[in-house]
């Protein structure tokens, strides 16, 4: 089954961590709210080089599995708990406000 509107209705590109799985995964969720087909020769018109060649090697690294909708909605649980943490490095570089709202949203999304 198609699980494209599920996944854009429980996350949304914000909640990934690296600005790659972003730019990847916003590109998705436009055509799928558009209903326009999301396969990679259709994204292939929208993304750099580097994004296509990324998605690439997540489609074969995926090929002839089957996912559940539970299975789905872990990865999305997984992705979400990901980009809810910050390393050192970026705690170290947020001001006092940064922090308070890092601290806020963990409490909020720890419930």
């Amino acid at each position: 089954p198609d699980y494209g509107k599920l996944v854009v209705e429980k996350i949304s590109h914000e909640e990934f961590v690296t600005d790659s799985n972003r730019v990847i995964f916003k590109a998705i969720c436009d055509r799928i709210n558009k209903d326009n087909p999301f396969g990679i020769d259709f994204l292939s018109q929208e993304l750099e080089i580097g994004s296509i060649n990324k998605l690439a090697s997540l489609i074969a690294d995926s090929k002839g599995k089957s996912y559940t909708k539970d299975d789905i909605l872990e990865f999305i649980k997984v992705i979400k708990e990901k980009g809810m943490r910050a390393s050192e490095e970026e705690i170290a570089k947020m001001d006092s406000n940064d922090i308070k709202s890092y601290i806020e949203n963990l409490a909020k999304n720890k419930k």
